[in-house]
């Protein structure tokens, strides 16, 4: 089409175009021009004639004083509205076309429906002005299409006429077309033009909260500035977890648009104000954002979703803002290690849970396996959902969720538990081993050096959108271009620890084996990823479970292919089985899978790449295992194996006894293990297949994996916390504290066969953090064996010249690590030195390193767990403090003088006097780098039960990362956040509202438009602390930080549910039922419920007065004494829903 349609035209058809454009002034314009070029009398007359019609519609527009670049006018009155003589290119969104301007356009347009390919300039920018209009109020998902946008003007344009249109009426707005690898998008321009659908928002769904938060949050994990082609990238990413109707490529690019505004927004909130809410400081330093937008935020939940959007949480590289993991792999000075990235957020649905969920009960989520031994701390807990919902919210307790040394091939488990004892071992996300034989990582950072963190982002062959990848692959195998003419070769970057290569490649490769047997291809920089996978859905058997990483089917499994999410159906000879290296591949479609390990492939036969290969074990149908008491062992009978030739694995201590018709009894002579493996092979066939079986044994407690910890053991509450107890009945633990400063009675902790003792380590640990450090716990199952010995420290070192040495060794199962924090800093750890074995057993005198000056703590470790009591050094040279205020204190040689100089520091923070904003990020490092260590080691932490104010302080100030450490103090020192004064988080808050309100006004802002600020920092904090729990969400409504909930239990209704709910689990006859209560003390007994005494029974009245003595304590400013606040911590969480109803009752209820 060209700009001047009317030059070839004679004068009879430009008469005919000129009745015809009446009204038009861009057709008028361009007739008039083409006359010019004609001298006849007759093209003179009609000149005349366009010119007078021109003349009349500007005077009819209001125009005085033409110009030779005068508007069409409809589109002039259009641009007038917005105060323009011309487009400036901005995106059509912006010109805000209204509900009538929109009616009006679409009549128009369909007037002229006839003759929009007539070249008319005019008619194709209204077109695109309304189309953009369209896709923005009428799209509802799935592929756009140009008869949609024809039948809505009544246009029966053919679609090759559309695309000449549109780019006619973009070049006259100003605007560009969207262009990708495979050519320019029109209809995909017009859809972003317009700006985020209405009838989305108006559904109202949380997905596209979720979807578009994770969408932001994945760009803000982009450390450089983001492209709209990074945008895309992620939003195409994300798309698994929108509707089906609306994951189209319009949709997304919309969302990509609309995430890429707000990231822009938030940064620019970052700078002015860090620490406020993003959208209260947009409001304050960019009025008028909203409208900057490609979102109509004239509703509440359009305005709710922007809000959402622009708070999201940041996202690292590889995952998707819910549960899950992903594999890393860094670079450091010994070479590439793998490691482990993780992600605590999103839900889990009650499904995952199931045996563990229960009304009210809040779950805590542990690492478990290889991921204990790397992190040893609680992960995260479960908050139940509503009444009507299925998902459990997860909450992070940890900061630590970039881990080091997690091999690729550990499978990654958490443990969940519950307050009642009862656990299980699950999957996390993400965790399950890496052994494909090529592995693609993206490239997450760079330095001088090249790469140096990556992620992983495929398995097998892969199409990714990224222009630069990692591949790797066994050592021997080779790596070159796909395109032959390309020159050069992938750069080698070195191999990991576990010997895979690793190739740089910015273009596709293909992988080969070495025999040649396998080819992968990896290609980079494609519009539209593909991750091609296998998928196999079976019966388990029962009764034995798979020792190995792979899948156990009973019968064949459905084999199913899948390109991303969707199935997909291969053909017959791609989809190929074999039972060993070495063995042909057979067609799956032409054969049954049989009995025995074997390897499942999709292959490519048009280019030979595979695009996915797994292994999977079957036994028959028929197969089942009959366990029966054999003496002291037990007799596993085998049944229907069918040719399985099967065996016991050996394992130390394990008596075998075979009998006929595979029948084995077993027994342990020592090292007595609760699980057993069994092997199977298949005839003529060197691959296995491994089975675990129960091997039940009396009480006792194991570790997870089943080995036995012997009576009399001595023990960590670490190493407690990686421990089951079990027995063939009902369990009940009695814990005994020796050696106390002050005396504790016993406690029992009650269960069914198995219980964790992740809860009741816990509870000891906090027992011995104040008991003294010559306590220890005893734990005894009532069997009569010699109880076990749990200790804060298991280890114990001597240091004196200048040298350390281990005077009480133990069985070393992993290296020791000599440890040390300068008094001066403590905040940060140092590795000294590694105790080996034979360092540790022969006792050998270990140099400390003569850098070392002034003062230290010194101390063992093993991984996370402290070993050994850290003991002061005094090393040559002065301890020189670090810093003012608390910093300064830990110097202070003499111990009176440290502690009177830490209480006035603290009563300095609890006042909001100079320099308490150092102090409490001081405070926040110190409590961050904890790792293990008690916080009673630290006399300032120590003063913490004698500081609310402070500690009130910290948990509302702590950013998401610390606050979990925070948190867990609770566990640590003689304190319990709910028993705080109320008065102390009034005071707390007030104080962090001012901290933002202050340097505002400084910098010139007015107190009207600070407050706000300040109040918006106090609210966030609020409802941040109201989320870790219930009770402390109670505590702030109670204090006037948070609403107050609608509906309050009475006393007596909480009080009458704890003794049912006591009754229904039978934990009537533990130990000597009391009669009194600690709590009825001279101070509190007049302020708790008399009913107790008169409406229960006697044995109830400690627990049941345990969170009203809690909330009366937090209302009236009482202290509660040690055995007190203990007993509060044992109730809690013996019964959390009753204690939380409790201090709501009292705090908030009517009655006293």
């Amino acid at each position: 089409m060209t700009e001047r349609p009317f030059l070839s035209a004679s004068i009879e058809q430009l008469e005919n175009n000129f009745e015809a454009a009446r009204g038009d002034y861009a057709q008028l314009k361009l007739i008039a021009d083409a006359l010019q070029h004609h001298s006849s009398p007759s093209a003179q007359r009609l000149r005349i004639k366009v010119v007078a019609e021109m003349f009349r519609m500007k005077r009819e527009a209001g125009i005085t004083s033409p110009s030779r670049s005068s508007k069409p006018t409809q589109l002039f009155a259009l641009l007038r509205q917005f105060g323009l003589d011309a487009p400036d290119g901005r995106p059509l969104h912006r010109y805000r076309l209204g509900a009538d301007g929109y009616n009006q356009l679409t009549a128009l347009l369909r007037e002229r429906a006839a003759r929009l390919t007539n070249g008319n300039g005019s008619d194709a920018a209204l077109l695109v002005l309304w189309a953009s209009a369209w896709f923005r109020r009428e799209y509802g998902g799935g592929i756009r299409k140009y008869r949609e946008l024809g039948a809505a003007i009544g246009a029966t344009l053919e679609e090759r006429e559309w695309p000449p249109l549109i780019e006619q009426g973009l070049k006259w707005w100003k605007r560009p077309v969207v262009k990708r690898a495979s050519g320019r998008h029109w209809l995909l321009t017009i859809a972003v033009e317009g700006g985020f659908p209405v009838r989305v928002l108006q559904a109202g769904e949380g997905w596209l909260s979720r979807y578009l938060n994770e969408v932001v949050g994945r760009l803000l994990g982009v450390t450089e500035e983001p492209s709209l082609d990074d945008a895309f990238a992620m939003a195409d990413a994300a798309k698994e977890d929108l509707r089906d109707t609306y994951r189209q490529e319009a949709f997304i690019a919309l969302a990509a648009d609309l995430a890429l505004a707000i990231v822009k927004l938030r940064r620019i909130a970052e700078v002015a104000a860090p620490n406020l809410a993003p959208s209260a400081v947009l409001d304050q330093v960019r009025p008028g954002w909203r409208d900057e937008l490609p979102i109509t935020t004239d509703t509440d939940a359009a305005r709710a979703l922007v809000d959402g959007m622009l708070a999201a949480k940041k996202i690292a590289r590889g995952l998707s803002g819910g549960a899950g993991c992903v594999r890393v792999l860094r670079r450091g000075v010994k070479g590439w290690s793998a490691g482990l990235r993780l992600s605590l957020g999103g839900e889990l649905k009650t499904d995952a849970l199931a045996g563990l969920a229960a009304p009210g009960i809040r779950l805590g989520v542990h690492p478990y396996g290889v991921l204990a031994r790397t992190l040893g701390e609680e992960l995260a807990f479960l908050d139940p959902p509503g009444e009507d919902g299925d998902s459990w919210r997860l909450r992070p307790l940890t900061r630590r969720t970039e881990l080091d040394n997690v091999p690729l091939e550990a499978r990654i488990d958490v443990l969940i538990q519950s307050p009642t004892g009862a656990a299980r071992a699950m999957p996390w996300p993400g965790g399950v081993p890496e052994r494909s034989d090529v592995i693609t990582f993206e490239i997450d950072a760079e330095d001088a050096g090249g790469p140096a963190v990556l992620v992983l982002a495929a398995r097998g062959s892969a199409s990714l959108c990224a222009e630069r990848v990692v591949v790797a692959a066994p050592a021997d195998w080779s790596v070159r271009w796909e395109n032959e003419a390309a020159e050069g070769e992938p750069e080698s970057l070195g191999t990991t620890r576990d010997g895979r290569g690793l190739w740089l490649a910015d273009k596709s490769v293909l992988v080969e084996s070495t025999d040649g047997g396998l080819l992968y291809c990896i290609e980079t920089g494609v519009d539209e990823e593909r991750r091609d996978r296998i998928g196999l859905d079976g019966r388990s058997p029962e009764g034995f479970d798979s020792a190995d990483d792979y899948s156990l089917f009973a019968d064949p499994p459905t084999v199913t292919c899948y390109r991303g999410r969707t199935p997909a159906k291969p053909a017959d000879d791609e989809l190929l089985w074999r039972r060993a290296r070495g063995d042909p591949w057979r067609e799956l479609a032409r054969s049954r899978l049989p009995v025995g390990a074997i390897d499942i492939m999709w292959r490519d036969t048009r280019t030979g790449f595979i695009r996915d290969r797994l292994r999977a074990a079957i036994v028959p149908q028929s197969a089942r295992v009959i366990r029966e008491r054999d003496g002291e062992g037990w007799r596993y009978s085998f049944h229907g194996f069918g040719d399985l030739a099967i065996s016991p694995e050996p394992a130390t201590g394990l008596h075998v006894e075979q009998r006929p018709g595979n029948v084995f009894v077993l027994s342990f002579r020592s090292n007595p293990m609760r699980r057993v493996t069994f092997v199977l092979l298949i005839p003529d066939n060197t691959r296995t297949i491994r089975i675990t079986l129960p091997f039940p044994l009396r009480d006792g407690i194991a570790h997870w994996n089943g080995k036995i910890v012997p009576p009399g053991s001595e023990m960590t509450p670490a190493e407690l916390a990686e421990l089951v107890a079990f027995g063939e009945s009902r369990l009940t633990l009695c814990c005994e504290l020796k050696n106390a400063e002050s005396g504790l009675p016993a406690h029992y902790t009650l269960g069914e066969r198995e219980l964790s003792l992740r809860p009741l380590a816990d509870r000891v640990r906090s027992d011995l953090a104040f008991a003294g450090i010559d306590a220890w716990v005893a734990l005894s199952i009532g069997d009569g064996a010699p109880p076990w010995r749990i200790k804060l420290f298991d280890r114990e070192i001597r240091c004196a010249d200048g040298t350390a040495s281990i005077v009480k060794p133990g069985l070393e199962e992993e290296p020791l690590v000599l440890t040390g924090r300068s008094v001066a800093t403590p905040c940060e750890e140092h590795r000294l030195a590694e105790v080996g074995l034979e360092d540790a057993l022969n006792r050998r005198s270990i140099p400390l390193p003569e850098s070392m000056t002034g003062a230290w703590w010194v101390y063992l470790r093993s991984d996370r767990t402290v070993r050994s009591r850290p003991s002061i050094v005094p090393c040559a040279g002065p301890t020189t403090p670090v810093g003012n205020g608390l910093a300064a204190t830990a110097v202070i040689a003499d111990p009176s003088a440290r502690q009177n100089a830490i209480v006035e520091r603290l009563n300095a923070i609890s006042a909001d006097a100079d320099g308490t904003a150092e102090d409490v990020s001081w405070l926040n490092r110190l409590i961050s780098s904890l790792d293990g260590l008690p916080a009673s080691t630290f006399d300032v932490l120590a003063a913490f039960p004698d500081a609310p104010i402070v500690l009130a302080r910290l948990l509302l100030s702590a950013d998401d990362a610390a606050q979990g450490g925070i948190w867990r103090l609770e566990a640590e020192l003689p304190f319990l956040w709910v028993a705080l004064p109320l008065e102390a988080w009034s005071t707390a808050a007030n104080a962090l509202g001012g901290s933002v309100i202050e340097p505002l006004l400084a910098a010139g802002w007015e107190l009207a438009r600070a407050a706000p600020m300040g109040k918006q920092v106090i609210d966030s904090a609020a409802a941040r602390a109201g989320n870790l729990d219930p009770v402390i969400g109670t505590v702030l409504a109670a204090a006037g930080l948070l609403p107050k909930p609608s509906l309050i239990p009475s006393i007596r209704d909480a009080a009458q549910g704890y003794v049912r709910r006591t009754f229904d689990r039978g934990d009537m006859a533990v130990g000597l039922p009391k009669q009194t209560s600690v709590f009825r003390t001279s101070e509190l007994d007049p302020l708790l419920p008399s009913l107790f005494k008169t409406t229960f029974d006697l044995m109830h009245l400690e627990a049941l007065d345990a969170p009203i003595a809690a909330a009366v304590a937090a209302k009236a400013g009482i202290k509660l004494t040690r055995t007190q606040l203990r007993l509060c911590k044992e109730a809690m969480a013996a019964d959390p829903v009753y204690f939380a109803e409790g201090v709501a009752a009292t705090l908030l209820g009517k009655e006293r």
